[in-house]
């Protein structure tokens, strides 16, 4: 009959074995291409196959990242903070300081004596030992919450918080009756680890640079007045 328009036929429902156009989108998508005469539920195998290893890459990358983020803020060597570590962890430290100031926070500066000596003696190998025992003892020395970082050479420094006056006296003298109670058996030989330690205690106004030079210049009275002693 004229002027009739044909019915449309109803769509026929996709099979579970027919392949689905959301599916392969979806692999597109991933960078993956199937065959699409496959099955679908081959594919959606395939796919669940594809999402399960991209997991484990994401978590291997993950864990790349971790890896980097501990080489930036880490000391390779002995595993201490390094310079770049401890200052962005001491500017937390101050700003906890200044909200609450009766908490208290010391910071110890450490140098190994007759560092270069052994250096030359023995071997940069010994050296490098001598560098992880003293961070090793640093570590016995304090707490977990409290921070040990290598600034470099044989330079250390140790931020110490939540202390009253009299803890931070007597937490500095353990700090180097520990430091210097150390000795590496070295072939025939044993190294004595020793240094001197300077420290500050936090006063009103302080930032890290402050902190550190004043400790510093602490330091280095030490040193002077051992070496007018020994001369």
């Amino acid at each position: 009959m004229t002027g009739m328009q044909p019915v449309p036929l109803p769509k026929q429902p996709e099979t579970a074995e027919q392949p689905t156009a959301s599916i392969c989108a979806l692999l597109a998508s991933l960078g993956m291409m199937l065959d699409p005469s496959l099955p679908a539920r081959q594919m959606v195998e395939k796919l669940v196959a594809s999402i399960a290893e991209l997991d484990t890459q994401f978590l291997e990358l993950k864990q790349r990242i971790r890896n980097l983020e501990g080489l930036a803020l880490n000391d390779e060597l002995t595993g201490a903070l390094n310079r770049h570590g401890f200052f962005q962890e001491l500017r937390r430290e101050i700003a906890r300081t200044r909200r609450n100031p009766d908490r208290g926070l010391c910071i110890v500066m450490i140098d190994l004596d007759d560092f270069k000596a052994i250096n030359d003696t023995m071997g940069h190998p010994a050296g490098d030992a001598c560098l992880k025992l003293a961070v090793n003892a640093l570590r016995c020395a304090v707490r977990d919450c409290d921070l040990v970082a290598r600034l470099g050479g044989d330079e250390f420094v140790v931020a110490l918080g939540d202390l009253t006056n009299m803890d931070i006296s007597r937490r500095t003298d353990e700090i180097r009756e520990r430091l210097n109670g150390s000795f590496l058996p070295w072939g025939d030989a044993t190294i004595h680890v020793h240094g001197s330690v300077g420290f500050s205690i936090y006063q009103d106004g302080d930032d890290e640079k402050s902190l550190i030079q004043r400790a510093d210049r602490m330091l280095y009275r030490q040193k002077a007045l051992k070496k007018s002693r020994s001369s």
